[in-house]
Formats: C-alpha cells, structure tokens, sequence
C-alpha cells in the first residue's frame, strides 16, 4: 500500500502503534522546526516560510506539488479558503492571512497554467 492509497482506518491502525514518547517527540521536532530559520536567509512569512525549507533549498509547497500533482489545485482552494476565513481571527489584523490567501490563489494559477 501507498501512502496515497490509505484510508483513515490504515492511519488510526498505524498511528495507534505509537507511544507516548513518540508523540512527544514528533511535538518538539515540529516547535522546533517552527522556530528554525536559515543561516543568511530572512524569514518571510508570507511568501516563503523558512520552517518550510529543507537546508537543500527545496520548499514543503514544491514537493507536495510533485507528490499530488491534479490533487494540488484542490489543496490551494483548500489553503486559500482556510486563510480567508481566519482572518482577522488569528492575528490583530487580517493582512498576513489575506497575503496568505492571495499567495495561494497565484500558486493556484499558476498551477493550472503548466
């Protein structure tokens, strides 16, 4: 079975499997990974998240763009609809979500154009 291929009862059997500790570390991986930047590379948000970067250069949004292909159309309204709906709600202002929408709906765009 792939990845792609599992259904929720195939990830609630697998992730039933993991401790405690486990869980734990999987948490303080991803704070960590929330808090890291590049050496040299100013962090934007927006536009390029450095949590979202590997130290090879390759962007989370690029490799889910490859794994998904036609899917990832679904994945930026999925993004872009969630951003319009928090903002304001997460923030003191709705800019940077409203960025973050309008961010998607050009990755979108242009995902469509290829």
């Amino acid at each position: 079975m792939t990845i792609n291929m599992s259904t929720s009862a195939d990830w609630d059997r697998v992730t039933s499997k993991a401790s405690k500790e486990d869980w734990q570390k999987l948490r303080d991986a991803d704070h960590a990974l929330n808090r890291f930047t590049f050496p040299g590379k100013a962090n934007d948000p927006v536009n390029s998240p450095a949590h979202y970067m590997t130290e090879g250069g390759m962007e989370c949004i690029d490799a889910m763009e490859a794994a998904l292909g036609k899917e990832f159309a679904g994945y930026c309204k999925g993004a872009a609809f969630k951003y319009l709906w928090r903002a304001s709600k997460k923030h003191e202002t709705p800019q940077e979500d409203l960025l973050k929408c309008e961010w998607y709906i050009k990755r979108l765009l242009e995902h469509l154009d290829k």
